[in-house]
């Protein structure tokens, strides 16, 4: 009841906000604005961390907290590194947070968010009042740089932005208008908070008061760290939208965070690219354990004597059927003899050990006898398509050298040398015996071409090792017998075809080979699995979507390659049978991975490292990325090829010296693992160490399982005398891509599209030919000057240009309240509210002069879900054609169904 006895304030918080406000201040306020404008002016990046489920359309802010703690010795440390560059632990700590986000993301600018107490006067120490501000720190992390030298970056940020802290956050926000997303908060995305503070023990009669941790359930942020002083070292928490992340990953992170601060205090001169996120176990596990998959194959044969071993063991089974117009059909004894006399042919035309023989065949039984012959001669076969271009022809024969060309007189070939139509010749006086060619494992099996991104194609040199070790791999994954019926679907210019073939000669079981029509999915694919009672079957996902569904009462076995199989796909076909999700570029001897779906495994399709083989997902400094966290895949193992023929360059690029090898000496050490490939492919390790795939590197992409390089189709597309720029991109065209071209025409009147897609065809494949071209007047481009891949129009026409005057009385209100809110002359029922300069608090009164103006309710998401005048006009038809619908409607189910 006593009379409370405190000094009077000097001044009040009313002070301080008339203070804020004046025009002084204003004017002050002004110059430190230009200091954020010049630090975050322009494109801001996004963190852009891993997250183990879709972010949400709109920002939530369900959270929770895992904690950590840094040991007093390491703290100590901190402290002296901090000491010794004339910084802080703070600044030090948010260095560490850098290269973890580095590590995370792959990005080398970052914004993290950081709280200021904002009470640089002594007359604000004993005022009551909320004084709290926001600044953000820009840091750009260079692999290259030492921790000490990001340190220095970050301490001159820290004292710069301290020195400008009094401009209020919001106003910030205002002043920058950034591009607004309501899945995200502007301007940063992880915040970080050092609370350094003395704790103080209350004292009160008769009371004991202790500090409790709060068991936070909200997250204003995706990631929040915020750590203490104690006199037992540094403790934290790591607050994360459970939206986001699952809490074993920010476990995970957590721990890195406290590996990695350690770390950096034993080596702070060393660069941050060579300073690993994962902590030793981590790296013990991802980098062992995760490829622990050797397993022993015939090292010391080539191909065609696994061939030969099958031929011993059943001499009298069906090696191959074709079934076309008229039926044919050899046992293996007949194929082997037929394919002997045509090597002691090959031998005497000089075909030898990396000799280079082409095969230019029709789908036929001959086709499989000729490349046993190339291979039982010691030679390596190069696939040719009879329907390629000549152009391609002539560059790959060529190209490759090649010592002798099988063929038919029919075929049409530029420049041949050394020609033999089978059609026209007679072996049958010549020995048809196994040859005794000098080959060795390590010689050359084939040369494959792919698609290459300078506008030529690249070959792929493999050799007998890899074929050999993919072959009993493919037969133990597959599980082929003597006997099985399996199908040659793939192209024989296609690496795809490679595993049908020596899987299943060398298995003892029967190819089917048929004319191509016959192969097209649909009823006669069907009639064809069910009339040869195929056992195991291979098939692009698109095809095998196309495929009639119907009881295959034989089939054991669905391998699909080359696109990512849908899980429904994967559900349907593998009921009762195995089903392979199959992974591999050419250069490593097709499969790299080989996993089963469904049918008990999971549904997701995934990677695992096939026999002998290591998959690796690394960042740009070819260190092991995290869970969760995207990387390349990179490759190594019994199987990679030499290289690219006559492309040495190309060769040391995509073939790298193995980081991870190990000597002879260690018991760990894979075979074959002084080289990685990189795949160019974007993957993350899941928490079981399987291995996702989340897209392309560069530009290349898959129509219908072939690998393209979108810039070798842009190159040929440019050689059009009435093309001046082309773009060819991939777009989703239901279960399958196709490839959309655009042109700019170098003259007023250009070809019409048919036209000059039929140019295209003459130099290209009809895989890489685009299915529809779009002139245009011009490349769209975004502000930093990249191509706008979103705004390419739909094929069907170029884009017009159409009158954005407003159509109706609603957008003709919408637009006179926008250029009257934002300040403008006129605004186009095209143009979006936040682009012209428009942000959240103006909104807000958009939204209010709406109500009162016209008695028209919306909300704040309303205007980000729906920009523009005419996007907003139509969400106000939609919303009051439907709220007096929904208010009639009680029962909530009920209401959610008539809404969707």
């Amino acid at each position: 009841g006593a009379a409370p006895e405190l000094p009077d304030l000097p001044i009040q918080y009313a002070d301080f906000v008339a203070w804020q406000q004046s025009e002084a201040n204003r004017s002050r306020l002004d110059k430190e604005l230009n200091y954020w404008r010049s630090r975050l002016g322009g494109e801001l990046p996004r963190v852009q961390l891993p997250t183990d489920f879709p972010r949400p359309r709109k920002q939530t802010f369900n959270g929770a907290v895992v904690e950590f703690a840094i040991t007093e010795a390491t703290t100590q440390c901190l402290r002296e590194l901090a000491r010794e560059h004339a910084g802080s632990l703070f600044m030090v700590l948010v260095t560490a947070l850098n290269v973890l986000l580095y590590r995370y993301s792959g990005q080398r600018d970052l914004c993290i968010g950081t709280p200021v107490a904002n009470r640089q006067r002594a007359e604000l120490e004993p005022l009551i009042g909320l004084f709290v501000n926001t600044l953000v720190l820009r840091t750009q992390v260079d692999p290259e740089q030492s921790f000490t030298g990001l340190l220095q970056q970050v301490r001159d940020t820290v004292l710069e932005a301290q020195a400008h802290q009094d401009v209020p956050f919001e106003h910030l926000v205002e002043a920058l208008a950034p591009a607004r997303d309501p899945s995200l908060s502007p301007l940063f995305q992880v915040k970080f908070r050092l609370e350094n503070a003395p704790a103080e023990n209350v004292q009160l009669p008769g009371l004991r008061l202790e500090r409790q941790p709060q068991q936070l359930t909200l997250a204003k942020l995706d990631l929040s760290v915020d750590m203490y002083e104690t006199s037992d070292g540094l403790v934290g928490g790591f607050e994360y939208n459970t939206d986001l992340f699952e809490r074993a990953t920010i476990e995970r992170m957590a721990s890195q965070f406290a590996e990695l601060i350690a770390r950096l205090v034993d080596e702070p001169g060393a660069p941050i690219g060579s300073i690993g996120a994962l902590t030793a176990a981590e790296l013990e596990r991802q980098r062992f354990a995760w490829n622990a998959n050797t397993e022993t194959y015939a090292d010391t044969s080539c191909y065609h004597q696994l061939f030969e071993r099958a031929v011993a063991a059943s001499p009298e089974s069906l090696a191959v059927i074709h079934d076309g117009v008229a039926r044919e059909q050899l046992t293996y004894d007949e194929l082997n003899r037929r394919a002997n006399r045509l090597a002691h042919h090959l031998i005497d035309r000089g075909a030898g050990p990396e000799a280079v023989v082409a095969i230019c065949l029709p789908r036929s039984i001959d086709l499989v006898v000729a490349w046993l012959a190339v291979l039982k001669a010691g030679a390596a076969y190069l696939p040719l398509d009879p329907d390629y271009p000549a152009d391609r022809l002539r560059f790959m024969l060529n190209d490759a050298g090649v010592r002798v060309l099988l063929t038919v007189s029919e075929t049409a070939l530029p420049g041949a040398a050394a020609r033999v139509d089978l059609d026209r010749i007679s072996i049958d006086d010549l020995p048809d015996d196994n040859p005794a060619a000098a080959v060795r494992p390590d010689n050359l099996a084939y040369l494959i071409y792919t698609s290459g991104s300078t506008g030529r194609p690249k070959g792929a040199l493999i050799a007998h090792r890899g074929l050999v070790n993919l072959t009993e791999d493919k037969i133990r994954k597959c599980d082929v017998r003597a006997g099985d019926r399996v199908l040659q679907f793939f192209s024989f210019s296609f690496d795809g075809s490679v595993p049908e073939f020596v899987m299943t000669l060398a298995a003892g079981a029967c190819l089917v080979a048929a004319p191509a029509a016959s192969l097209l999915p649909g009823p006669g694919l069907r009639d064809l699995l069910l009339r040869n009672e195929i056992t195991h079957m291979t098939l692009t996902p698109s095809a095998l979507t196309a495929l009639p569904y119907t009881a295959f009462p034989k089939l054991r076995m669905v391998l699909v390659g080359g696109e990512a199989p849908s899980r429904e796909l994967i559900a349907r076909w593998s009921e009762g049978r195995r089903f392979i999700n199959a992974y591999g570029p050419t250069e490593t001897t097709v499969n790299a991975s080989m996993v089963p779906c469904g049918n008990g495994h999971p549904l997701t399709p995934t990677l695992t490292p096939s026999a002998n083989k290591q998959l690796y997902v690394l960042d740009e400094d070819l260190q092991i990325v995290p869970v969760g966290a995207v990387g390349e895949l990179h490759i190594g193992g019994v199987g990679l090829a030499r290289g690219y023929l006559h492309q040495a360059a190309l060769t040391a690029e995509r073939f790298i010296p193995n980081p991870f090898a190990l000597g002879p000496e260690d018991a760990r050490s894979q075979p074959d693992d002084s080289v990685l490939y990189k795949s160019g492919d974007l993957a993350s390790y899941l928490p079981d160490g399987r291995i996702r795939i989340i897209g392309r590197v560069d530009q290349q992409t898959k129509i219908r399982g072939f690998r393209i390089e979108l810039g070798e189709i842009e190159r040929v597309l440019e050689q059009h005398p009435h093309v001046d720029a082309g773009v060819v991109i991939a777009r989703d065209h239901g279960d399958d891509k196709r490839l959309i071209a655009y042109g700019v025409a170098s003259v007023d009147d250009p070809d019409e599209p048919a036209k000059v897609r039929r140019f295209v065809a003459e130099k290209l494949p009809q895989f890489m030919v685009p299915g529809a071209l779009v002139w245009l007047p011009e490349l769209p481009l975004t502000s930093n000057g990249k191509l706008d891949v979103d705004a390419l129009p739909s094929p069907g026409g170029r884009a017009q240009r159409r009158d954005t005057s407003p159509r109706s009385p609603r957008e003709e209100l919408l637009a006179g309240l926008f250029a009257e809110i934002i300040g403008v002359d006129r605004v186009g029922i095209d143009e979006n509210f936040f682009d012209l300069g428009g942000h959240s608090l103006l909104a807000t009164r958009l939204v209010s002069r709406l109500l009162e103006q016209a008695g028209i309710e919306i909300t704040v998401m309303d205007l980000f879900e729906a920009g523009s005048v005419a996007e907003l006009a139509q969400r106000i038809e939609q919303k009051q054609y439907l709220d007096p619908l929904l208010g009639a409607i009680e029962d909530d189910d009920e209401r959610e169904e008539v809404a969707l």
